[in-house]
């Protein structure tokens, strides 16, 4: 990745993305739960409409189980940038006190 520094509002904002597409993703799933029941009304034979209502559900739960995981990845990152965005500020002020120091000898 091209000028990627792994710096504070790069984390950030990489979560922040990753947090909008968990979103997008979630509002995808209750769409497809919407088709899912129209799919079951719509079939006459009950073991066609078990069966389809079944995988449907099992799509939605493993979808959800994703956006959950997006959503801590989302975490960590963001967490993960203002962990960092601290030290490099406490590692300035360090440097700036060596800095100031009267190093006379």
């Amino acid at each position: 990745m091209a000028g990627y520094t792994g710096g504070e509002a790069q984390l950030k904002s990489f979560a922040s993305s990753l947090s909008n597409a968990s979103s997008d993703h979630l509002a995808h799933l209750q769409a497809a739960k919407g088709v899912a029941q129209v799919f079951a009304n719509a079939l006459q034979s009950q073991g066609i409409g078990t069966a389809v209502q079944q995988a449907m559900d099992n799509a939605d739960r493993a979808g959800r189980k994703l956006h959950q995981t997006l959503e801590e990845i989302h975490q960590t990152l963001h967490a993960a940038g203002s962990a960092y965005g601290g030290k490099d500020q406490e590692i300035q002020s360090d440097i700036q006190k060596v800095g100031n120091m009267d190093l006379a000898f």
